[in-house]
């Protein structure tokens, strides 16, 4: 894997879905398909957005299991924060709020 440069991870957060997405992510892991459905976007769209986030290194995904109630154990790709998405997460935050 090929290192980015802070100006491409912070170009690539900063995309409005994308950074929707860091957001819901920042204290809970979660999967494309639960995300598409609180975002209400198509979850093809979300995997694409999660896939871009895994390839500048602000998310990372880890397979484990979703278990519903009532339901079999499904395989999902949890996403979680890596160390620069959370810094990045962070810096964006603090510019975005008012003095």
């Amino acid at each position: 894997m090929s290192e980015y440069a802070e100006q491409d991870k912070l170009y690539t957060a900063m995309h409005p879905t994308r950074f929707e997405i860091l957001l819901k992510i920042k204290d809970d892991p979660s999967y494309a398909s639960k995300l598409a459905k609180e975002m209400d976007f198509d979850r093809r769209l979300i995997s694409f957005h999660l896939s871009m986030l895994e390839r500048y290194g602000l998310v990372r995904g880890e397979f484990g299991l979703k278990n519903e109630p009532e339901e079999r154990p499904v395989v999902v790709k949890y996403f979680s924060l890596t160390k620069d998405g959370g810094n990045i997460l962070s810096r964006a935050i603090s510019c975005s709020r008012p003095t």
